[in-house]
Protein backbone atom coordinates (compact mmCIF):
# COMPACT_ATOMS: atom_id res chain seq x y z
CA UNK A 1 0.00 0.00 0.00
CA UNK A 2 1.29 3.22 -0.82
CA UNK A 3 1.03 6.77 1.09
CA UNK A 4 0.56 10.19 -0.55
CA UNK A 5 3.15 11.98 1.41
CA UNK A 6 1.43 15.06 1.04
CA UNK A 7 -1.74 13.36 2.61
CA UNK A 8 -1.97 12.75 6.55
CA UNK A 9 -3.44 8.82 6.98
CA UNK A 10 -6.84 9.41 9.20
CA UNK A 11 -6.92 9.03 12.61
CA UNK A 12 -7.15 5.70 14.46
CA UNK A 13 -10.80 4.85 15.32
CA UNK A 14 -11.34 7.49 18.43
CA UNK A 15 -11.22 4.76 21.15
CA UNK A 16 -12.54 7.18 24.04
CA UNK A 17 -16.46 7.37 21.45
CA UNK A 18 -16.22 3.69 21.86
CA UNK A 19 -19.02 2.51 23.66
CA UNK A 20 -17.40 -1.44 23.15
CA UNK A 21 -14.53 0.03 25.75
CA UNK A 22 -16.54 1.78 27.81
CA UNK A 23 -18.95 -1.04 28.51
CA UNK A 24 -15.52 -2.89 29.12
CA UNK A 25 -13.93 -0.71 31.23
CA UNK A 26 -17.25 -0.30 33.21
CA UNK A 27 -17.46 -4.10 33.54
CA UNK A 28 -14.28 -4.53 35.12
CA UNK A 29 -14.57 -1.66 37.69
CA UNK A 30 -17.71 -3.21 38.94
CA UNK A 31 -16.23 -6.93 39.06
CA UNK A 32 -12.90 -5.36 41.18
CA UNK A 33 -15.44 -2.96 43.31
CA UNK A 34 -18.61 -5.37 43.29
CA UNK A 35 -20.02 -3.24 46.39
CA UNK A 36 -20.01 -0.06 44.39
CA UNK A 37 -23.21 1.51 43.36
CA UNK A 38 -23.88 0.61 39.70
CA UNK A 39 -24.05 5.05 39.09
CA UNK A 40 -20.91 5.74 41.28
CA UNK A 41 -19.00 3.36 38.51
CA UNK A 42 -20.46 5.14 36.07
CA UNK A 43 -19.51 8.86 37.11
CA UNK A 44 -15.41 7.50 37.80
CA UNK A 45 -15.63 5.89 34.06
CA UNK A 46 -17.70 9.08 33.10
CA UNK A 47 -14.57 10.97 34.80
CA UNK A 48 -11.67 8.35 33.36
CA UNK A 49 -12.89 9.29 29.92
CA UNK A 50 -13.31 13.03 30.39
CA UNK A 51 -9.96 12.99 31.78
CA UNK A 52 -7.78 11.19 28.81
CA UNK A 53 -10.61 12.50 25.85
CA UNK A 54 -7.56 14.77 24.44
CA UNK A 55 -5.24 11.57 24.79
CA UNK A 56 -2.76 11.45 21.22
CA UNK A 57 -1.39 7.84 22.25
CA UNK A 58 -4.71 5.79 22.30
CA UNK A 59 -1.98 2.20 22.97
CA UNK A 60 -2.83 2.20 26.63
CA UNK A 61 -5.79 4.21 26.86
CA UNK A 62 -7.69 0.67 28.15
CA UNK A 63 -5.54 -0.01 30.80
CA UNK A 64 -5.18 3.87 31.76
CA UNK A 65 -9.28 4.47 31.97
CA UNK A 66 -9.55 1.56 34.30
CA UNK A 67 -6.93 2.42 36.62
CA UNK A 68 -8.42 5.86 36.77
CA UNK A 69 -11.43 5.44 37.06
CA UNK A 70 -10.34 2.17 39.63
CA UNK A 71 -8.62 4.96 41.76
CA UNK A 72 -11.66 7.69 41.71
CA UNK A 73 -13.87 4.53 43.24
CA UNK A 74 -11.88 4.14 45.53
CA UNK A 75 -11.38 7.81 46.92
CA UNK A 76 -15.08 8.28 46.57
CA UNK A 77 -17.94 8.26 49.29
CA UNK A 78 -20.62 5.73 47.96
CA UNK A 79 -24.10 7.08 48.56
CA UNK A 80 -25.77 4.12 47.25
CA UNK A 81 -23.73 1.45 48.83
CA UNK A 82 -25.82 -0.62 51.52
Amino acid sequence: MTVDPGTVPPPPDDDLRSEALRHRVTERIRQRHPSASPALVEQCVDDAFRHFRHARIHSYLPVLLERWASSALEQRPDPGAS
